[in-house]
Protein backbone atom coordinates (compact mmCIF):
# COMPACT_ATOMS: atom_id res chain seq x y z
CA UNK A 1 0.00 0.00 0.00
CA UNK A 2 1.51 3.38 -1.00
CA UNK A 3 2.26 5.91 1.50
CA UNK A 4 -0.95 8.23 -0.07
CA UNK A 5 -3.26 5.22 1.11
CA UNK A 6 -1.63 4.67 4.35
CA UNK A 7 -2.22 8.24 5.17
CA UNK A 8 -5.37 8.29 3.67
CA UNK A 9 -6.27 5.27 6.08
CA UNK A 10 -4.66 6.77 8.77
CA UNK A 11 -7.16 10.20 8.42
CA UNK A 12 -10.00 9.37 10.57
CA UNK A 13 -7.81 8.49 14.22
CA UNK A 14 -6.02 11.59 13.15
CA UNK A 15 -9.16 13.67 12.85
CA UNK A 16 -10.44 11.95 16.14
CA UNK A 17 -6.83 13.16 17.46
CA UNK A 18 -7.40 16.88 16.54
CA UNK A 19 -11.27 16.84 18.01
CA UNK A 20 -9.55 15.77 21.28
CA UNK A 21 -7.07 18.55 21.03
CA UNK A 22 -9.64 21.33 20.26
CA UNK A 23 -11.44 20.16 23.55
CA UNK A 24 -8.39 20.26 25.81
CA UNK A 25 -7.42 23.73 24.45
CA UNK A 26 -10.62 25.20 24.35
CA UNK A 27 -12.30 23.13 27.51
CA UNK A 28 -10.57 25.40 30.42
CA UNK A 29 -12.22 28.74 28.78
CA UNK A 30 -15.66 27.50 28.41
CA UNK A 31 -18.70 27.66 31.32
CA UNK A 32 -21.70 25.65 31.45
CA UNK A 33 -24.65 26.09 28.86
CA UNK A 34 -22.17 28.44 26.49
CA UNK A 35 -23.03 28.19 23.45
CA UNK A 36 -20.64 30.17 21.05
CA UNK A 37 -17.18 29.69 18.20
CA UNK A 38 -16.06 26.83 20.94
CA UNK A 39 -18.38 24.37 20.42
CA UNK A 40 -18.35 25.10 16.63
CA UNK A 41 -16.35 22.26 15.54
CA UNK A 42 -18.29 19.62 17.51
CA UNK A 43 -21.48 20.90 15.57
CA UNK A 44 -20.09 20.61 12.04
CA UNK A 45 -18.00 17.14 13.09
CA UNK A 46 -19.96 14.30 13.26
CA UNK A 47 -21.70 14.92 9.49
CA UNK A 48 -18.61 15.47 7.97
CA UNK A 49 -16.93 12.77 9.53
CA UNK A 50 -19.40 10.61 8.70
CA UNK A 51 -19.42 11.72 5.02
CA UNK A 52 -15.49 11.80 4.85
CA UNK A 53 -15.61 8.08 6.21
CA UNK A 54 -18.22 6.81 3.92
CA UNK A 55 -15.91 8.52 0.91
CA UNK A 56 -13.60 6.95 2.28
CA UNK A 57 -14.47 3.17 1.53
CA UNK A 58 -14.51 4.77 -2.35
CA UNK A 59 -11.30 6.45 -2.24
CA UNK A 60 -9.73 3.27 -0.97
CA UNK A 61 -11.17 0.85 -2.64
CA UNK A 62 -8.72 -1.27 -5.31
CA UNK A 63 -10.41 -3.04 -7.95
CA UNK A 64 -7.53 -5.08 -8.37
CA UNK A 65 -8.35 -6.68 -5.15
CA UNK A 66 -10.71 -9.13 -3.72
CA UNK A 67 -13.76 -8.58 -1.97
CA UNK A 68 -12.65 -9.26 1.61
CA UNK A 69 -10.62 -6.55 1.03
CA UNK A 70 -13.30 -4.21 0.37
CA UNK A 71 -15.45 -5.72 3.25
CA UNK A 72 -12.30 -5.15 5.95
CA UNK A 73 -12.06 -1.42 4.98
CA UNK A 74 -16.49 -1.15 5.37
CA UNK A 75 -15.03 -2.33 9.06
CA UNK A 76 -12.80 -0.52 9.85
CA UNK A 77 -14.85 2.34 8.79
CA UNK A 78 -17.83 1.74 10.89
CA UNK A 79 -15.54 0.84 13.14
CA UNK A 80 -13.98 4.50 13.39
CA UNK A 81 -17.57 6.12 13.03
CA UNK A 82 -18.46 4.18 16.33
CA UNK A 83 -15.17 5.49 18.24
CA UNK A 84 -16.09 8.55 16.94
CA UNK A 85 -19.46 9.19 18.86
CA UNK A 86 -18.21 7.75 21.57
CA UNK A 87 -15.22 10.27 21.63
CA UNK A 88 -17.66 13.30 20.48
CA UNK A 89 -19.85 12.94 22.94
CA UNK A 90 -17.11 13.20 25.99
CA UNK A 91 -15.80 15.87 24.19
CA UNK A 92 -19.28 17.62 23.52
CA UNK A 93 -19.50 17.47 27.27
CA UNK A 94 -16.44 18.49 28.46
CA UNK A 95 -16.69 21.73 26.06
CA UNK A 96 -20.07 22.95 26.68
CA UNK A 97 -20.05 21.75 31.03
CA UNK A 98 -23.46 19.96 30.29
CA UNK A 99 -24.64 16.64 30.43
CA UNK A 100 -26.27 16.59 27.03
Amino acid sequence: MSLRRRLLALSPILIIGALIAWSAAVSPFTYFGEDDWKTWPLTAGPPLFVLWNIGLVFILWDKKLNIYYALANVGYVLMCIAIFFFVWFYCAMLVTKDSL
